[in-house]
């Protein structure tokens, strides 16, 4: 966890071990052991352990803003995001005012959701032995395969560019022609999106990998991170990921939005041409079910 230095922590929380939970006190216990045996943290109790409270200490702020369903990690909130997409896609929102989040297996890059070979390796590891046997009709491998597609149809996203300023290569490949771009924040995005569903939403930053770093990707990919990546070619998108997990099978889900809180400002194409400016402006405000009052504006790239 960002901020807390683990292995200290743990040390701290030995000596108030008396004062922590029985199962707290367990999971101290046996991460010190195996970092003092020259191991690292167990990956899943990494967060527990950066949220535990040392008995003593002035609380602390924790690093989750949750409300109701919806949670964000706290140092996003101030991001500038965009979210880039054709103008009939605008359309659909403005009538709507429901957000789409679309299944993993409907994204461009078909690795989204899948496991490095090695956690795969892992995944059938783990599995009853009747599975290990190369010559039954139901093996490890299949099993494994079938998870990973499961969790891939059910795991939806909405995908957005974080930046202070346009970037032309987004406008290229996912607003062409006359699209149109949402300027927001992270909080704008989180304080939108209504609590009361019954939908898990987590919005967090892209972590992005290089190849030197396949095994510490392989190992967050094992425990069911969905906010990891290869480095090339998606490190330029700069995502800021809202995941839904329990979306719809293989068709997504729309989440209600407040409009008004989550769109700061509309930005129409830099290809669009100026005498078709004040006609898309109109055609926008007329088709919300709300007064829009935030600036709609053209472009400032030069196209």
């Amino acid at each position: 966890m960002d901020g807390v230095d683990i292995i200290a922590k743990l040390y701290k929380l030995r000596e108030r071990l008396a004062e922590l939970t029985d199962e707290d006190q367990q999971i101290v216990i046996e991460n010190l052991s195996r970092c003092e045996s020259g191991n690292m943290p167990l990956i899943r109790d990494v967060a527990r352990i950066a949220w535990m409270q040392v008995p003593g200490e002035p609380p602390f702020l924790r690093p989750i803003l949750q409300e109701g369903t919806v949670s964000v990690h706290r140092k996003h909130l101030d991001d500038v995001i965009w979210r880039y997409m054709p103008l009939e896609v605008l359309f659909s929102l403005l009538l709507t005012e429901r957000l789409h989040f679309s299944p993993l297996s409907f994204m461009d890059d078909t690795s989204e959701g899948e496991l490095p070979q090695s956690a795969f390796e892992r995944a059938n590891a783990q599995l009853p032995q009747r599975f290990q046997n190369a010559n039954t009709s139901v093996t490890a491998d299949t099993v494994t395969a079938d998870l990973t597609q499961l969790r891939k149809d059910t795991a939806s996203v909405s995908c957005w560019y974080i930046g202070e300023t346009e970037n032309i290569e987004m406008w290229q490949k996912y607003a062409p022609n006359n699209g149109v771009a949402i300027r927001t924040t992270v909080q704008r995005l989180f304080s939108s999106l209504k609590k009361n569903n019954d939908t898990n939403i987590h919005l967090d930053r892209v972590t992005y990998f290089e190849p030197s770093e396949e095994k510490e990707y392989a190992d967050y990919a094992f425990y069911g991170s969905l906010y990891i990546k290869h480095a090339e070619p998606f490190r330029k998108e700069s995502e800021l990921r809202a995941l839904a997990s329990n979306g719809r099978y293989k068709y997504g889900i729309d989440i209600p939005v407040d409009l008004p809180v989550l769109i700061e400002r509309i930005v129409l194409s830099p290809q669009l041409r100026d005498w078709a400016v004040p006609a898309v402006t109109e055609a926008i405000r007329k088709v919300a079910k709300f007064d829009i009052t935030c600036p709609i504006e053209k472009s400032s790239i030069t196209a």
